[in-house]
């Protein structure tokens, strides 16, 4: 259920990371609206970068794409098949009338025990009582 759609974006943001950051390091910049590519942060000490050349990384990007895809329709189903807030709700209720029932009766059973033991507590004092006193009649006979 909801653990499943959770754990399915938790994958699906991991992997959408992971892409970002090939494309970072392995795709070659590109100027936006007109700004200049700045490239010189891109060479380290071993001289020129090495960037994937552009049918790679078209490859790399329809598989990644397909895989985004593929998973975020699992996703939809997965919310799909979740069950809608009322009926939720409903079914919840439902457990919760349940659960106070048998707290219900669960009390009632311990009343009855707890009289029950209170009884028999009774009948073994009484039996105590009777001993002690036939005992003292019987040491005061002697």
């Amino acid at each position: 259920g909801l653990t499943q759609v959770q754990d399915k974006v938790e994958l699906l943001s991991r992997h959408l990371a992971n892409e970002i950051n090939f494309l970072q390091q392995r795709a070659p910049p590109v100027a936006v609206a007109g700004e200049a590519v700045n490239v010189d942060h891109m060479y380290g000490s071993e001289g020129r970068q090495h960037f994937d050349s552009p049918e790679m990384l078209r490859i790399r990007s329809e598989k990644a794409a397909h895989f985004f895809f593929s998973l975020s329709s699992q996703i939809d189903r997965l919310i799909d098949a979740l069950p809608a807030d009322e009926t939720d709700q409903e079914a919840q209720l439902r457990t919760l009338e349940a659960l106070q029932e048998a707290s219900r009766t669960a009390g009632e059973r311990l009343e009855r025990s707890v009289a029950n033991a209170e009884a028999l507590l009774a009948g073994v004092r009484s039996v105590q009582c009777t001993l002690s006193q036939s005992n003292n009649v019987d040491l005061s006979d002697d």
